[in-house]
């Protein structure tokens, strides 16, 4: 239990390539500050959003990736509801993990289970 770790968060109030943008730029500004031993933990919100465009946000995050000088450990919990989709996302996230990379679903309901988790580890 780490209670004093900078867990991030993004909220996302609408499910928009727009609203992948607006996240892509925050994260650029997120990863400007990071040091290479430094630790991300990010709490993606989309439990109003539902699930971002899948395709484009892969897209738009492997662009990202790709422009970073160092990745950094990371953690991701993503707050969604259950639906059809999610599973799927899992599994293509899964696919594309790196090393550095950590994921995992929560139900939107389970806000406390996310944090706990993001502090884990």
């Amino acid at each position: 239990w780490m209670p004093d770790v900078q867990i991030h968060q993004m909220t996302f109030a609408e499910s928009s390539h727009p609203a992948v943008d607006d996240w892509v730029s925050m994260m650029s500004q997120v990863y400007a500050a990071l040091a290479p031993d430094d630790v991300l933990r990010l709490l993606i919100d989309m439990s109003a959003s539902g699930m971002m465009p899948l395709i484009y946000s892969m897209g738009q995050g492997k662009r990202l990736a790709d422009g970073l000088a160092f990745h950094p450990m990371s953690r991701v919990a993503m707050l969604h509801p259950s639906d059809r989709i999610r599973p799927f996302a899992n599994a293509m996230m899964n696919t594309l993990r790196m090393g550095h990379l950590r994921t995992r679903f929560f139900d939107v309901d389970d806000h406390a289970g996310a944090v706990a988790w993001l502090r884990e580890g």
